[in-house]
């Protein structure tokens, strides 16, 4: 079965570049520029996995991780300083250095849909 992934960034080209490598990947992904567009989608889809990327309001990033249970939840991030302030829900499964190989990248999102 193929595993669906949203990913929500305000960035553009990090949505298209990530879309673009999932898919090539063979998973479905689904994208939002904003974080109301992001709970809308959950609502309708119900992805696999969530993966965060920017968003300017980091209180906004944790309000995602409050309103949904259930559905794994990933941070794109840029350093480890970051970690700490995310890594509050049970639901938050991991943490992605976007900044690595994209093979490192694709190999830990494959860790954790399992």
């Amino acid at each position: 079965m193929t595993k669906t992934i949203l990913i929500v960034d305000e960035h553009w080209d990090v949505l298209e570049t990530l879309e673009t490598l999932l898919k090539k990947n063979g998973y479905k992904v689904l994208t939002a520029k904003n974080l109301g567009d992001c709970l809308e989608k959950i609502k309708k889809t119900k992805p696999n996995l969530l993966l965060i990327g920017y968003i300017a309001t980091k209180g906004a990033i944790l309000d995602v991780a409050t309103k949904i249970n259930g559905l794994k939840i990933a941070y794109l991030v840029t350093d480890k300083s970051e970690e700490d302030y995310l890594n509050l829900y049970a639901n938050v499964v991991g943490f992605i250095n976007q900044t690595k190989d994209i093979n490192e990248v694709l190999l830990k999102i494959g860790e954790l849909l399992k």
